[in-house]
């Protein structure tokens, strides 16, 4: 193989990956160029493969996932944490809301359903990735926030974004110790450029998917952690 083909389109297929990798974990967290590092009394384990990575028929398909523990809170966490993920979602305008919320019961807990649009606007790739948000607790012993996409649509290198899932569980593990139990589990699906041989799309793939989730994990953290 010929080196300077590999080192003429490395660059753009990682510039297209981190785009649409950043896109898939960027949630309704603040949009900012700094990537903080969640409170010290947060730890969480290495990443694990739900779904080792996979190219097929010229789509990347991952499922990457995190637990972290946090220290410090209390009987009452989940029923603010609950409150702060609604207003966020239903008054923060990061979201546009096309119907909901719909009331439903979700793995036997009360639960919150929407169906809504999240638009990024990045100059020369804009995206909007139409989704249903679902988050359930019953303010106690577990909550879920869970983001399906149904539509996604872009230009540039978002085009190559085909589908987003993300999912979030919360669970005391101690209360009396105020120790919680957060997980996350991300999963996405890339089209190939035409021009990136799959041999070499698929590790680069691999690589970023990895960094990306863990500093979008520490962001997302950093974002929450005040409302725990």
């Amino acid at each position: 193989m010929n080196p300077f083909i590999n080192l003429g389109i490395q660059k753009p297929i990682t510039l297209v990956l981190c785009w649409v990798l950043f896109f898939s974990f960027h949630l309704h967290a603040e949009q900012t160029s700094d990537i903080k590092k969640p409170p010290s009394h947060w730890s969480c384990g290495d990443h694990q493969w739900v779904r080792p990575p996979t190219l097929e028929d010229g789509i990347f398909q991952s499922t990457l996932s995190a637990e972290c523990t946090m220290m410090g809170g209390d009987s009452n966490t989940l029923n603010h944490l609950a409150g702060f993920l609604r207003e966020d979602i239903e008054k923060s305008g990061k979201l546009q809301i096309h119907h909901g919320p719909v009331e439903l019961s979700y793995e036997g807990l009360p639960a919150l359903q929407y169906d809504v649009t999240d638009d990024l606007k990045s100059e020369g790739s804009p995206a909007s990735i139409r989704q249903d948000l679902l988050f359930a607790t019953d303010k106690k012993t577990r909550l879920i926030y869970l983001v399906k996409s149904t539509d996604v649509q872009g230009k540039g290198v978002a085009s190559y974004l085909k589908k987003v899932d993300f999912l979030a569980e919360v669970q005391p593990m101690d209360l009396e110790k105020g120790i919680y139990r957060f997980k996350i589990t991300n999963s996405i699906q890339v089209q190939r450029p035409w021009y990136a041989l799959a041999l070499i799309f698929e590790p680069i793939a691999k690589n970023t998917a990895i960094e990306k989730f863990t500093r979008a994990k520490d962001k997302l953290l950093a974002y929450i952690a005040p409302h725990f």
